[in-house]
């Protein structure tokens, strides 16, 4: 699971996510920072067959501007 890092710090639910081991992408830094960073964890994951390791799951998200438009 691919996730932003601040939801590990809901509770309940943060605990669940924590559980799953998600790659947490910090969303303080810019984008084109961060995306070499998550990649090549994905690779290692993908490329490793631990069995720590979830599948990944890949949810999208995005925003909307004057909610009819996603960004």
């Amino acid at each position: 699971m691919v996730c932003k890092a601040g939801l590990v710090d809901i509770p309940v639910i943060g605990r669940i996510i924590q559980a799953l081991n998600p790659i947490q992408v910090p969303r303080t830094r810019d984008q084109l920072s961060r995306m070499p960073s998550v990649i090549d964890q994905m690779k290692h994951r993908i490329a490793s067959n631990d069995a720590r390791f979830p599948p990944i799951l890949i949810f999208p998200e995005g925003t909307t501007i004057n909610q009819h438009f996603l960004l």
